[in-house]
């Protein structure tokens, strides 16, 4: 089911988020609770230990489940089902918006990109409870058009947020 492997993928992309405004660290988790360890840009050793595995497991467990208010800022958000027109719509703008965080880890979001999410016919098909949702997430995911990617990856934390937010509302509506 698509909204499923989206909340999988916004999942991986929320821990994304969280490791890409580390000015230029990346991490690497290893299972079973071990010690994770990190390089900088120039493939150096960070020395730190990393929260990567929980962060990553948080945002799994956020994207995945929604909160007694459905998971947005505004309240709570009605579920329609998995087979509604809603549920569809919220997928697919889901969907959408995974890619385009991806693409701001790496400085490469379009206007384009972000045209094509937020379609009329999409919007229009949220449900009005989701609707706050939508637009938090629509106004960040704008600012994100034609940032380099330090840059992109700095704002990433402001979107990781509204993301979530939506997220939980998609899943919501659809169950």
């Amino acid at each position: 089911m698509l909204v499923k492997s989206t909340a999988l993928v916004a999942a991986a992309l929320l821990a994304v988020a969280g490791c890409s405004s580390s000015g230029g660290t990346s991490t690497s988790a290893t299972s079973g609770g071990g010690q994770t360890s990190g390089q900088n840009a120039t493939g150096q050793s960070s020395g730190q230990s990393s929260t990567t595995e929980s962060a990553s497991t948080s945002a799994a467990e956020s994207s995945t489940s929604t909160s007694a208010g459905g998971g947005t800022a505004g309240g709570s958000v009605s579920p329609r089902g998995a087979a509604s027109p809603e549920c569809q719509a919220m997928s697919t703008i889901l969907s959408g918006l995974t890619t385009v965080g991806l693409k701001a880890a790496t400085g490469t979001v379009a206007q384009s990109d972000v045209d094509a999410i937020f379609t009329d016919e999409a919007v229009k098909a949220v449900p009005a409870d989701a609707q706050s949702a939508l637009a938090a997430v629509r106004d960040i995911s704008g600012r994100l058009v034609g940032k380099n990617q330090q840059d992109a990856s700095a704002m990433l934390g402001d979107w990781t947020q509204p993301f979530e937010n939506f997220t939980n509302a998609t899943m919501s509506v659809c169950s």
